[in-house]
């Protein structure tokens, strides 16, 4: 599954600029000369790690995913990082930080510079499989795994879901 990805900044001296990035892998994004988003080293950026995160493709779609970052990744308000200012045991910190799914329209946010995240995909839209998928899961009752099944589908299956997705 080929993706554009489009990051728009909201804020700042990049407010309006949008950057493209077509049929990519991995995109890391910091203030390092070696990120395929190098944010630059201005003042503006300094609350930004040189490695902050990274968006990279997965079966399930486009995902981000916080690279230990100083101050943290934000999706749509909510941390995905660990910042080093939560002073976290060495145990808690030596695991991975989670993938997030990201939605056409999502907004993030590393340090002060927030971006609205748009997406194109290349290819078909999701079969009939990944529908009995979820049908299976609403009949099993595990509203968790609905929540995770749902993660990077269109909004117009989801809006047939009833019930409370919230966890």
């Amino acid at each position: 599954m080929a993706s554009t990805i489009t990051l728009t900044a909201l804020n700042g001296r990049l407010t309006g600029k949008t950057f493209e990035f077509e049929n990519a892998d991995k995109i890391t994004i910091g203030r390092a000369n070696d990120c395929e988003f190098h944010l630059g080293s201005e003042p503006e950026f300094q609350m930004t790690s040189r490695h902050h995160c990274v968006l990279h493709e997965e079966p399930t779609g486009v995902c981000v995913h916080d690279l230990g970052s100083r101050n943290g990744t934000y999706l749509n308000g909510m941390q995905i990082g660990r910042p080093e200012w939560w002073h976290l045991s060495r145990q808690l910190t030596a695991q991975p930080c989670h993938d997030y799914v990201l939605r056409d329209g999502d907004e993030l946010r590393l340090g002060h510079t927030a971006f609205r995240v748009g997406l194109a995909t290349q290819g078909d839209e999701p079969g009939s499989d990944e529908f009995a998928v979820v049908t299976e899961i609403v009949s099993a009752d595990q509203p968790e795994v609905l929540w995770e099944a749902a993660q990077g589908l269109p909004a117009s299956i989801i809006n047939g879901v009833s019930g409370p997705l919230a966890l």
